[in-house]
């Protein structure tokens, strides 16, 4: 087992109470968020992110819901606000995309939310959470199917929804036209 924080640097994103958007950039959403992880983007590392706004390629956890996703090309130039945490990954170490899986998917990441959320109105997911998190880190071949297997699989699902909603939309049309 690995502590991810030995893996993983990790950068809040801004007090959504401080942000003066006088720039008019848009603000990254958890619609925006809930939408990347369909998007089968890859990681970029980006050695001067100083900035507050999102790059293609940025991977980010919700403070709120506890997962991952990497930001997609629709969604660059948005301000990360203090509902995200801007993560900076060792890919020598971890892929980015098994590292996705397993803070979504893994059942030993899910118990630590459920231990994490006990008695808790108002859910926070704080970087001592994700730092603190002890995974199991297979070679990096294995992350590598795995975390490709995941990122396709995500894509694949959200996309044979959407045809599945083109569908029912055009019956519901054509039905409307009778």
């Amino acid at each position: 087992m690995t502590k991810l924080g030995e893996l993983i640097e990790l950068t809040n994103g801004r007090n959504s109470g401080r942000i003066k958007n006088d720039e008019g950039y848009a603000e990254y959403s958890t619609f925006d968020f809930k939408n990347d992880i369909n998007m089968a983007t890859d990681y970029i590392h980006n050695d001067d992110d100083s900035s507050f706004l999102t790059y293609t390629g940025q991977m980010l956890f919700s403070v709120v819901k506890g997962d991952a996703t990497i930001v997609s090309e629709h969604n660059e130039g948005k301000i990360v606000k203090d509902f995200f945490i801007k993560v900076d990954v060792d890919t020598d170490k971890i892929y980015p995309w098994y590292l996705c899986y397993m803070i979504n998917e893994s059942e030993v990441v899910k118990r630590e939310k459920y231990l994490n959320s006990k008695g808790v109105n108002v859910l926070r997911f704080t970087s001592s959470f994700f730092k603190d998190l002890n995974l199991n880190i297979p070679n990096m071949k294995e992350q590598i199917k795995i975390g490709d297997l995941y990122k396709y699989s995500t894509a694949n699902q959200y996309l044979e929804k959407k045809l599945a909603d083109n569908k029912k939309e055009i019956v519901k049309n054509y039905l409307l036209g009778l």
